[in-house]
């Protein structure tokens, strides 16, 4: 997809150091850094030299991609590992990317593997079901048992035996 892959770094929030009457402070922005200190705006967002292409934001610990957009300054990087990739079109041509793990060392998307947690009510039906074969097994022993008490007592009767 692309030639040239810019990692950006993994950003979370932070407070910087603001005089009172600066207008970032009056409209509650949130700031970001990545771990090698840059601030999200003055860096990325906001710089100049950013390729307006395209950015994708990945789970930090699997790569996983959480979030896509066609230009850098439209994503929100909190917790996100943020990588731009040169390459023109819209997020619309991203949205496929959701989900896929990317290769940085690569610059290619694979499915993701991860063994999906099997739904709660999925579990619970799948014991419901077991239980009712328990039971029905139960239920065929309890008759069978009935059965042979039955035969035995009519074997007995049979002998002239009081039952």
């Amino acid at each position: 997809m692309s030639n040239k892959i810019i990692d950006t770094g993994t950003w979370t929030i932070y407070e910087p150091d603001l005089p009172a009457n600066d207008e970032r402070v009056q409209h509650r922005v949130i700031f970001y850094q990545n771990e090698r200190g840059e601030d999200w705006y003055e860096t990325i967002a906001h710089h100049p030299d950013t390729p307006k292409n395209y950015a994708i934001g990945c789970d930090p610990a699997t790569l996983k991609v959480v979030f896509v957009s066609g230009e850098p300054d439209m994503m929100e990087p909190s917790s996100k590992r943020v990588f731009i990739l040169e390459g023109k079109g819209k997020t619309s041509d991203l949205i496929p990317l959701m989900g896929q793990v990317f290769d940085p060392k690569t610059g290619k998307f694979t499915p993701d593997a991860t063994p999906r947690p099997e739904p709660p009510f999925v579990r619970l039906e799948r014991e419901l079901e077991k239980e009712k074969r328990e039971k029905q097994a139960l239920a065929a022993d309890v008759d069978n048992l009935k059965n042979a008490v039955r035969v035995l007592l009519e074997r007995e009767a049979a002998r002239g035996k009081p039952v």
